[in-house]
């Protein structure tokens, strides 16, 4: 009879992983003549020598990765690890996973170190596969290469545009934060909600920040002198409690548009700023951020109470 083998799931099991105690006591030779901070630039790009790796014989797999980690943890000079450290939590589960994801296609490892540089080729095949976001695999390709270090291992795992040229570049932190918050700014439905309110203010201000990237202060406190040069194509825009101006390019007819009502709509109310006149910029900032929130909330409930009566016709 032909035996088939059964790949089981790797339980992450309860955290923090116990770890095995480990003993570095010659962790600190050749570098006990350098400053911390240089001692850990030079260990942090250093393998666990194999004299210093701990005897994983007989130990789960599990508490062969905590085992390991924190061992290397120690070699590299990094935070002690503690009981209580959820960075360290997090970095075990972590790597934890990528042996996870290795037996879900097929290559289930039961020794940490059987890591080889083709079951990092499956990895990148299978997140790519199914769809993972490119951020989420530079940052799980970084893991596994840090991981390469704590198994001894400098140099296995190349950087990943080797393995994946056209790999689309990272976006910096900043930018994704941006693009985000540009998102938010732009919702139709939540901006339909602002133009159907009483008081337009608020929808002026969102426009202002998804149409021309300002922020909510800025946009508070937008004021003719800001909007003197829009027809050349430009704003100049100062933040209310800085000093420091920045230009804002006026490109589309949408946009002057825009400009435009704002402008009428400020003359009207008699405004010296977009804002609410008898309010500072911090009350008026919270004012609009807690009338957004609750229209999302707004939302959020209607989109339930939807979903459900949806719900309901189905099951008739």
């Amino acid at each position: 009879m032909k035996t088939i083998a059964v790949q089981k799931q790797i339980p992450l099991g309860a955290l923090p992983i116990p770890a095995a105690n480990v003993d570095l006591f010659r962790r600190d030779t050749g570098i006990d003549h350098l400053s911390r901070g240089l001692a850990q630039a030079v260990r942090r790009v250093q393998p666990m020598p194999q004299e210093l790796r701990p005897n994983l014989q007989g130990m789960p797999l599990m508490m062969q990765i905590a085992t390991l980690w924190k061992a290397y943890e120690r070699f590299s000079l990094r935070l002690e690890p503690r009981a209580d450290d959820a960075n360290q939590r997090l970095r075990l589960r972590r790597i934890a996973r990528l042996y996870q994801d290795l037996q879900t296609v097929g290559c289930g490892l039961i020794q940490a170190d059987g890591l080889r540089e083709r079951h990092a080729r499956l990895l990148l095949k299978s997140w790519r596969e199914r769809g993972k976001a490119v951020a989420t695999i530079r940052s799980d390709w970084s893991i596994l290469r840090v991981w390469c270090l704590a198994l001894g291992k400098a140099g296995m795992i190349s950087p990943l545009e080797n393995y994946w040229p056209d790999a689309p570049k990272a976006v910096a932190p900043g930018e994704a934060r941006a693009q985000k918050r540009l998102e938010w700014h732009r919702n139709p439905q939540i901006l339909a909600m602002l133009l159907r309110g009483r008081d337009p203010t608020h929808w002026f201000v969102e426009r202002l920040c998804g149409d021309l990237g300002l922020t909510v202060e800025e946009a508070l406190a937008f004021s003719p002198d800001m909007a003197s040069q829009y027809l050349d194509g430009r704003l100049l825009i100062r933040a209310p409690r800085h000093q420091d101006f920045r230009t804002i390019p006026v490109g589309s007819h949408e946009q002057v548009l825009l400009v435009q009502e704002i402008q009428a709509f400020m003359s009207e109310r008699r405004r010296r700023r977009l804002m609410w006149p008898d309010i500072s910029p911090l009350e008026a900032r919270r004012k609009h951020e807690n009338h957004l929130a609750y229209q999302r909330r707004k939302l959020e409930a209607s989109e339930e109470c939807g979903s459900g009566q949806a719900s309901e016709g189905g099951s008739e």
